[in-house]
């Protein structure tokens, strides 16, 4: 869902007639391309991993064809140089260029979809948390933007947490989007849809409460980085 509104913003960045929605789709389309390249296959090979475990022992096994999996999906991390490289573009480039345009292009598409959730009065169960991981966000990008003045080795450190948080973050509107969706197309007893809102509040109660402690994580600073080498003697 989120490649294809991605993708959908490269459409409208090209044949849009209107500059400033044009230049909006353009800039979503360059702040939202390291966040797919990395957030895609880091949890992809999460994911794997976890269905190679769902075995225990067995796992390992070629016969169960799960090895193989974990194989092939690790490489997709180092595909595009590294995932980290694209975490680093994201902190060090996306979120400060044009004076943090390409952020506020962003948040105004998501803030836009909220008012009219919040309006129709559906889907609170979910946007609740979600909104909460918004605010997170948008402290953490005004927390880096600050400390990219005093501190530049915190942007080295926190670059893969602030996109982890961040493609959470997108996920988890994207399940507002569909959840939406699915409660307008839903009927009695329909297992598809009811299904797609039962994986939205799971995603909402297990998936998302991580950014909670990736705040914390990057907003402690970089003073713990601080180590002599003798440490590791």
């Amino acid at each position: 869902a989120l490649s294809i509104w991605t993708h959908l913003n490269v459409d409208i960045a090209q044949k849009e007639n209107n500059k400033a929605i044009s230049q909006r789709a353009r800039d979503i389309e360059s702040l939202m391309t390291p966040i797919l390249k990395s957030a895609f296959s880091d949890f992809g090979t999460e994911i794997t991993n976890d269905c190679l475990q769902v075995l225990g022992g067995h796992g390992y096994i070629h016969e169960w064809g799960m090895e193989q999996f974990v194989r092939d999906v690790r490489i997709t991390q180092i595909y595009e140089g590294t995932n980290t490289i694209q975490a680093l573009d994201l902190i060090t480039r996306k979120v400060f260029i044009h004076n943090g345009r390409l952020f506020d292009s962003f948040i105004y598409e998501v803030e836009k979809s909220l008012e009219r959730l919040i309006e129709i009065n559906i889907l609170n169960e979910l946007i609740e948390p979600f909104n909460e991981s918004l605010e997170y966000l948008k402290e953490i990008t005004k927390f880096i933007n600050n400390i990219s003045q005093t501190d530049k080795n915190s942007l080295l450190e926190i670059a893969n947490d602030y996109l982890k948080l961040f493609s959470l973050t997108c996920f988890s509107w994207m399940w507002l989007l569909m959840s939406e969706k699915a409660k307008e197309l839903s009927k009695d007893k329909d297992d598809y849809y009811d299904n797609k809102l039962h994986i939205a509040r799971y995603y909402t109660n297990k998936v998302l409460p991580q950014v909670k402690s990736l705040q914390i994580k990057i907003m402690s600073g970089s003073e713990t980085l601080k180590i002599s080498e003798k440490a590791f003697y």
